[in-house]
């Protein structure tokens, strides 16, 4: 009820307006932001600014008409108005809103208290990597220097793959070809003297399966002489 709207022209001239006038209103005067904004060559815009009348704040909307460039509609409404009905239209959005914004703040608060002790266990976990690393270092070095001190071979077999690598030492030991470190396990059981073949092999059947802890066997070996 309280908006206006006026068809106006280039020279301010009124030619119609809603609610209508009682008597032809003046023209509007070239000192209106509305006709200084329609002299700039704007085509539509909104403008704000105090009403001569009662000093009401307004905000007013035109746009040129385009088969009638010099034709130009404004709306008038007061800012009070905008405002309540502003109000109206975001006090149930707020009502919804905020206790979902800070449900969602609450949420990265709780994620982000996670975030920290995942670090701090990462951490953690980094350092008692990097100690167990380098425990592990420290001993694969005493093994190796009681190794070579005791001049003893070391060996490993693949259950799956049936090859077996040896060290250096264990190559000289058991009269292999030097340089050819792995070979496949029945060049290994070939050698075993046939009175301790069956022996050996009964042993080392039951670690695979799982019936023996330890391996733990001693027997004769054919060396290539």
């Amino acid at each position: 009820p309280g908006d206006t709207a006026v068809l106006v022209r280039d020279d301010g001239q009124i030619l119609a307006s809603e609610p209508p006038f009682l008597d032809p209103p003046p023209p509007f005067g070239a000192e209106r932001p509305l006709m200084q904004a329609i002299g700039a060559g704007r085509v539509s815009g909104t403008l704000m600014y105090a009403t001569t009348p009662d000093d009401h704040p307004v905000t007013v909307a035109f746009f040129r008409i385009t088969a009638y460039p010099d034709l130009a509609v404004a709306v008038g409404r007061r800012r009070a108005e905008i405002m309540t009905r502003w109000r109206q239209a975001m006090v149930p959005v707020l009502l919804a809103g905020l206790p979902a914004v800070f449900a969602l703040i609450g949420l990265a608060l709780v994620v982000r208290r996670q975030q920290d002790a995942l670090e701090d266990t990462l951490g953690g976990l980094e350092q008692r990597i990097a100690e167990r690393t380098t425990s592990l270092r420290e001993g694969e070095e005493r093994l190796r220097l009681a190794l070579e001190a005791g001049q003893l071979g070391t060996w490993e077999t693949a259950t799956s793959s049936g090859l077996s690598t040896r060290s250096p030492r264990a190559i000289e030991i058991l009269g292999f070809q030097p340089g050819v470190a792995t070979t496949p396990f029945d060049d290994w059981t070939a050698r075993i003297h046939p009175g301790d073949r069956a022996r050996v092999l009964e042993q080392w059947d039951a670690l695979v399966a799982g019936r023996l802890p330890v391996y733990r066997v001693e027997y004769r070996f054919q060396s290539p002489d």
